[in-house]
């Protein structure tokens, strides 16, 4: 009874430190985000929402408070708007979360995406049309609400809340799970991150810095010369690094953007778009992602065909056995037969 009672006071204690946690992690990194200068075609990219999505995935959708918490703070104290107006924009992300979590839950039995493919293209699809879309429309109702914008702008509003936000869950989302998660129970770690070789992550890393350099500082339009060490990575690093690294490449893209340098500034003036830096992120994250799945569900096939290869093997050998076994018993019993002739 003692130690039933010990293991529930640990259950809550590490479910309210999870709640602080997420509740301090999105509102500091609203408030860092806000910080940047802001463009008037909006911001590329809303980390909180893959904070959101990724920690409900990653330690539970009893964690729902923490988005609350850090999303009316935020509301509230970095974006100045009444307190009412706070607790909606506190609900709106929550909410977002959990249709999310909830729908992928459903859909593929499991929080761990990185296994099979399948589960991450669901991933993709239900966290895009489902609690992203639906916290978008909800979210620009209450700033039209709080006065905020007016109503003709209400649909571009929303579109660029969405698709902010859909790209920050798939950015953040990834990255949260694969640091921060807990076993799954329906699919337990089949693809441990493997042994990194230090000189090969070296080199990678050599390489995605100087081409980032020529992207984000020179303005050459060679932003897909990224792809081919972060495929490097998915191969050879595991999910841990190669999330690690499509996150702070995403991020420099973004904020070398808001800084009016790189490529995607470039173009973002030419076209008065950001949809080709929200493109680039998209495109190298799923790609990235995918290939990680692909890996780790061909290396899951190859585990089930050794063991396979195994118990075969074993088999033979005792039916080897039971063979030579049968042979001596024949042999003795001829012996005992001659000597009683």
């Amino acid at each position: 009874m003692k130690s039933l009672i010990n293991l529930k006071r640990s259950i809550s204690t590490t479910l309210w430190i999870d709640i602080l946690i997420i509740a301090v992690g999105y509102f500091v990194l609203s408030a860092l985000v806000l910080q940047l200068p802001q463009s008037q075609l909006g911001s590329p990219v809303w980390p909180p929402a893959g904070i959101a999505v990724g920690a409900l995935l990653a330690r539970g959708r009893s964690r729902w408070l923490g988005i609350f918490l850090g999303a009316t703070l935020n509301s509230f104290l970095t974006s100045k708007v009444p307190f009412h107006f706070a607790v909606l924009g506190g609900l709106v992300p929550a909410i977002g979360a959990l249709v999310s979590t909830t729908l992928v839950l459903y859909l593929n039995k499991t929080n761990d995406f990185f296994g099979y493919v399948k589960h991450f293209v669901v991933f993709t699809l239900a966290i895009t049309f489902s609690g992203t879309l639906l916290q978008a429309l909800l979210g620009a109702l209450v700033v039209f609400w709080a006065g905020l914008i007016p109503w003709n702008i209400y649909g571009s509003v929303t579109w660029g809340w969405w698709v902010g936000d859909a790209i920050g869950v798939l950015l953040f989302a990834p990255f949260i799970c694969a640091w921060w998660n807990k076993k799954s129970k329906i699919i337990p770690n089949q693809n441990p991150d493997q042994k990194i070789d230090h000189r090969e992550l070296f080199l990678s890393l050599l390489i995605l810095v100087i081409t980032s350099y020529f992207v984000l500082i020179g303005n050459q339009p060679i932003e897909y010369f990224l792809l081919p060490p972060l495929l490097w990575s998915a191969f050879r690093f595991g999910k841990k690094t190669t999330t690690l690294i499509v996150m702070v490449i995403a991020m420099v893209a973004a904020i070398s953007t808001a800084y009016k340098l790189g490529i995607f500034y470039k173009i973002s003036q030419e076209s008065n778009s950001l949809i080709f830096l929200q493109l680039f992120m998209g495109v190298m994250l799923i790609t990235t992602i995918a290939v990680l799945a692909l890996v780790a569900e061909n290396n899951h096939v190859a585990e089930k065909l050794q063991e396979q290869v195994l118990l075969k093997d074993e088999a033979y050998t005792q039916l080897d056995q039971v063979n030579k076994n049968l042979e001596d018993i024949i042999e003795e019993r001829t012996r005992e037969w001659e000597h009683l002739n």
